[in-house]
């Protein structure tokens, strides 16, 4: 029998889905995906912790109200797999624990009834392709998410080789780059999981669900990162002249008219990200002219509201921070009249050259900050999320024309929350590590 761990609770209503879970890890990292019934997200990000090798599972349990025909997809985030070993034969690579990061499925329920048709892995991060309903653990969608992955795990491998070999890169040159990336990275709080050597520099890492920073006097759990050499997981919302730069691990905005930006999707007061440290990396130019800006916007999509501009240039050319809210306390009405907002200077800073800026946002503060030093904190009109009445915030960058045409350019993002330990890696330290990878 599979041991349980603790159950995940999220949403609210009068149905319940229960997915029992497990993942198989890649360079000790496991699974991360999030969940969305009839197109509307469910929860934040969840871990699947359990390890499918050791015959444990866990429980996600989710609210809401659907009916038993809703459709149920899984955006799984963070797939993986060693590049560095020999895939001809892929069921026995596959079998061996630490070579392929895979989500299972292990079975499910909804209002008491077991779903038919499970357990099933999903083995790619394809957004849009695991999809069941709340009948059957049967695909929605016709596609194939109960077979065995490992012949299209070989394809898609030899497919990124050729991909490699036009590039010019070697298997000497993946040998070198994660032997840097591994050294670069010793004891930061990241990894050196590696999901393509690329054309710019190589691969990126990912954090693990239980690494860990120090700064700002707190103790943190790194819950996401995002490098961009996945395809962009979370931020999939793209408008005007804005996307993910394809194997190079950075997304960019750039516009010569109107608007341009991307972000993670903005899918309701109970989507998006909650309490905790915001550290985007990136840059802006040209850093004289206004027009870019790094935010966080409000999950509930209303505005005037609870926005968090992290970094814009203002009519100086001067980088600043900005913390936004509705004046009369109703979001979404009134216009620029009902717009409150206090915004602060980031003197010394350069925003033409890559910083991670970054909000410590709590429940009655929110400090902001660039790098290693905090330039600002706000204890009035701090934003409430949604586990408090007020809604969650979904990070991302964006473009303006301003008469000068300009470029937005997030390398990687990194969500953490507050942890009772003491010991962790540093802001300098992962700072330090980025600077020496993709994500700046």
């Amino acid at each position: 029998m599979a041991s349980p761990l603790t159950s995940t609770v999220a949403g609210a209503g009068p149905d319940t889905l229960i997915l029992q879970v497990s993942g198989t890890p890649y360079a000790g990292v496991m699974p991360m995906f999030t969940v969305s019934v009839d197109g509307h997200q469910v929860g934040g990000v969840f871990t699947a912790d359990a390890d499918h090798f050791s015959g444990q599972t866990q429980a996600i349990t989710l609210h809401g109200t659907w009916g038993p025909n809703a459709v149920v997809s899984i955006d799984y985030l963070n797939d993986g797999w060693n590049q560095l070993v020999d895939w001809s034969n892929p069921e026995a690579v596959m079998a061996v624990p630490g070579n392929d990061r895979n989500l299972i499925i292990d079975s499910a329920t909804f209002d008491g009834v077991a779903l038919p048709g499970g357990p099933h892995g999903i083995y790619s991060d394809t957004v849009g392709v695991n999809t069941f309903t709340t009948s059957s653990l049967a695909p929605a969608n016709n596609t194939t998410i109960t077979a065995h992955a490992g012949q299209s795990a070989f394809t898609d491998i030899q497919a990124q080789a050729q991909q490699f070999a036009a590039a010019g890169i070697t298997q000497a040159d993946i040998d070198a780059y994660q032997k840097a990336m591994t050294e670069a990275l010793a004891g930061t709080g990241l990894n050196d999981d590696i999901y393509s050597p690329g054309v710019k520099n190589g691969g990126a890492p990912v954090a693990v669900d239980d690494k860990s920073l120090d700064f700002n006097g707190g103790h943190y759990d790194i819950k996401y990162v995002e490098d961009f050499g996945n395809g962009g997981g979370l931020f999939t919302n793209h408008w005007g002249q804005a996307g993910v730069t394809d194997g190079t691990g950075y997304s960019q905005v750039q516009t010569s008219a109107d608007f341009s930006g991307l972000m993670i999707p903005a899918s309701g007061p109970d989507g998006g990200l909650a309490y905790g440290l915001h550290i985007l990396f990136g840059s802006l130019t040209p850093a004289w002219h206004s027009g870019t800006y790094a935010a966080l916007w409000p999950s509930d999509d209303k505005w005037p509201g609870p926005e968090i501009d992290l970094v814009e240039i203002n009519g100086d050319g001067q980088p600043y921070g900005t913390l936004h809210w509705a004046r009369d306390g109703v979001t979404g009405q009134g216009g620029e009249a009902n717009n409150g907002y206090s915004s602060f200077v980031y003197t010394g800073i350069d925003a033409s050259q890559p910083h991670a800026y970054w909000v410590d946002w709590q429940k009655d503060h929110i400090t902001f900050g660039v790098d290693d030093h905090a330039f600002k904190t706000f204890t009035d009109h701090v934003p409430q999320a949604f586990v408090d009445g007020g809604t969650n915030t979904s990070p991302g960058i964006g473009s303006k024309f301003e008469g000068v045409a300009n470029t937005g350019t997030l390398e990687g993002y990194v969500y953490a929350t507050p942890s009772a330990a003491d010991t962790g890696a540093t802001l300098s330290q992962l700072t330090g590590a980025a600077a020496d990878s993709p994500l700046v």
